[in-house]
């Protein structure tokens, strides 16, 4: 509720067509790298200023060619990539679900 006004202003005073925000994420595309960075500062000071909030640094102007990194997936075009750290994070997890769920007795399991 809270980044909705990111999400209007993006839309009306941007109007950026081709942007996407999940939670705090968010990923604009423009085929002008120019406006992308015009578009990153004008973004940085309407939440610095209106919402006090400020931009991760880990923020990065990239080719989609190379794939959009998005809630844990590597988007391309025409697939999408797991990152391994989500792989890991599930095996972990499913490993502790059958430590819990799984027992032996002899000959059976």
């Amino acid at each position: 509720m809270y980044l909705n006004r990111l999400d209007q202003w993006v839309k009306h005073e941007l109007k950026c067509r081709h942007y996407l925000r999940y939670c705090d994420d968010f990923v604009l595309l423009s085929h002008d790298r120019d406006q992308l960075l015009t578009w990153r500062d004008r973004i940085e000071t309407c939440l610095r200023d209106e919402l006090k909030l400020e931009l991760n640094a880990r923020e990065r102007l990239a080719p989609v060619a190379n794939g959009v990194d998005f809630l844990g997936y590597i988007v391309r075009r025409d697939y999408r990539l797991v990152r391994r750290r989500v792989m890991g994070h599930l095996r972990s997890k499913l490993e502790a679900f059958e430590a819990q769920l799984v027992r032996t007795v002899p000959g059976v399991r």
